[in-house]
């Protein structure tokens, strides 16, 4: 622990910064982060998209619909619509959620986050 944190808060605060980084793409940027820029560089639009408020929402929302979805569960008042086969065709570059490797790996991050707040 750094003193100000228990062991276990500094793996929820690394398991949360884990999920920005991999939403924004720290090093290479994201084809997700990308995509969600390109959103914002249409015209009339503003910043919201690569909020990072926004990017961690949208992956959840992914992440959450993944999950349902694994289950066999479908819910559209929980959530709908975010994965790649609901993208209209040639907006693909555009698709404001994570899809592919990315959307997995998000995932996974998701899942190491919820671990670490049992």
């Amino acid at each position: 622990t750094n003193g100000m944190f228990s062991a276990r808060q500094v793996q929820q605060i690394s398991a949360f910064a884990n999920i920005i980084r991999a939403c924004e793409g720290r090093s290479a940027k994201s084809n997700y982060y990308l995509a969600s820029l390109k959103l914002e560089s249409q015209k009339g639009a503003r910043k919201y998209w690569t909020k990072r408020v926004e990017l961690f929402a949208r992956a959840g929302e992914s992440y959450i619909q993944d999950m349902l979805q694994g289950h066999g569960i479908k819910n559209p008042w929980l959530v709908n619509g975010t994965l790649q086969s609901d993208c209209d065709i040639g907006r693909e570059s555009m698709w404001p959620y994570p899809v592919g490797r990315e959307r997995e790996h998000l995932n996974s991050l998701f899942d190491a986050l919820l671990e670490s707040l049992k």
